[in-house]
């Protein structure tokens, strides 16, 4: 193993690193609903947040969370990030 060259802790949630995925890829063309591998979720911010990581005090880390909901045409929800053009 070499020299760590990048390294993301999610101490925070950076928006100068990462960008949050919504919706459900419809507006990017029909072909791309369900991001255009059919996945059923719609994804939204709310379901990404930086939490405490249970017994370990101090540490942080990114949390995403799926839920069984209705919402923008889609019974499930979640979150996605990316960095896209970052």
């Amino acid at each position: 193993v070499g020299q760590i060259i990048w390294e993301e802790n999610f101490n925070s949630l950076n928006t100068s690193t990462w960008n949050y995925v919504l919706g459900n890829g419809c507006d990017l063309g029909q072909n791309m609903c369900g991001w255009g591998n059919f996945e059923l979720e719609y994804y939204r911010q709310e379901n990404v947040s930086i939490q405490n990581i249970a017994g370990e005090a101090g540490n942080k880390g990114l949390y995403i969370q799926a839920k069984r909901e209705d919402f923008g045409g889609s019974k499930f929800t979640s979150g996605k990030l990316n960095t896209s053009k970052k």
